[in-house]
């Protein structure tokens, strides 16, 4: 009985527990791990200074609508975000961890991530495994340099992306 208390308590805390670890540890990864990758020089204001249909703006619409704001050396993150379609909530996270994944990211911080949503929310496995074959089955891009698609319209960096998959663009 005592089990069953406890579980349903750790339930409750894993929501907010696997976005509190992410936001402690990746500033660790990014001064390990990214030391020598550039620094976008990019905020919601420059990017919502693009054309109204470029993946740019796109972004820092994305940005102003979530209050949030680029982490330098890990940009493309958000990018990954606005091109999937995938929300922010907890679940739409560990899903886009997934997408990755299967599109060929292969980071350390990538591969933590995914392991630790397992492990924290096993229930989703066939949601995870969903997303994992649909990043598999698209063009591949996150091994892209995603600051040189900026100015591209978001529909056709979409269709080149997604040419037999439908997307989910409810950001």
């Amino acid at each position: 009985m005592k089990l069953i208390s406890y579980h349903l308590k750790f339930r409750a805390y894993r929501a907010e527990l696997m976005p509190t670890l992410v936001t402690k540890y990746s500033p660790l990864y990014r001064n390990l791990f990214k030391r020598r990758q550039k620094v976008w020089e990019e905020n919601c204001q420059s990017l919502l200074a693009r054309e109204k249909d470029s993946l740019g703006f796109a972004l820092g619409h994305f940005l102003q609508k979530n209050g949030l704001t680029l982490m330098p050396k890990l940009e493309t993150h958000d990018v990954y975000h606005v091109i999937t379609g995938y929300p922010i909530d907890v679940q739409s996270e560990a899903e886009l961890l997934f997408f990755i994944l299967g599109n060929g990211k292969r980071s350390l911080f990538t591969l933590a991530s995914t392991l630790l949503a397992l492990f924290l929310m096993p229930e989703w496995w066939g949601i995870y495994w969903k997303s994992y074959q649909k990043g598999r089955k698209v063009t591949s891009f996150v091994n892209e340099n995603l600051q040189e698609w900026l100015d591209k319209p978001l529909s056709e960096v979409q269709k080149h992306i997604f040419e037999h998959i439908p997307i989910n663009t409810n950001y």
